[in-house]
């Protein structure tokens, strides 16, 4: 069985409130992270526009965590226009994107580095279309394939 070691950094910006965090989510350490951020919100007088959950330090995470995890999606969804999910790790990535989709919010992303979260926090495009232009610029930056046998001209 994992602990629940979990520590919390908040930090409010002017337009953006970070809460990072090291230790393993499990249901335990999930439902401190949620009740965290709630009692983080409700202290503020004006909700941030974005929030920016830094999961770089967390160690990993169990299944029973899933149910705070969304309850927490829920409520940052529900007081920013944006949030951003930041992990290294690839099964942290995997555990936010199943949150994120399955609460079908197309205002969160999931990054690899604090830099791309930025810069959806400050973007303009919903997620799926930020996707569609990402995916059309490294698909024209990609080489152009060259026949090497006259055979492959057809």
């Amino acid at each position: 069985m994992f602990d629940s070691d979990l520590s919390i950094g908040i930090h409010r910006g002017p337009d953006t409130l970070t809460v990072s965090f090291g230790g393993l989510l499990d249901a335990r350490g999930s439902e401190h992270l949620r009740s965290t951020i709630e009692q983080t919100l409700n202290v503020s007088r004006t909700a941030p526009s974005h929030v920016l959950i830094d999961l770089r330090g967390c160690r990993g995470f169990e299944l029973s965590g899933r149910g705070s995890l969304m309850e927490m999606h829920r409520l940052i969804s529900s007081s920013c226009q944006r949030s951003a999910y930041v992990a290294e790790r690839a099964h942290l990535r995997g555990c936010m994107q199943w949150v994120v989709h399955s609460l079908d919010d197309r205002w969160s992303r999931i990054c690899m580095t604090v830099e791309l979260a930025e810069q959806w926090l400050t973007g303009h495009k919903d997620r799926l279309t930020d996707n569609h232009d990402q995916a059309a610029v490294a698909f024209r930056s990609l080489p152009h394939r060259t026949p090497a046998h006259p055979a492959d001209k057809r």
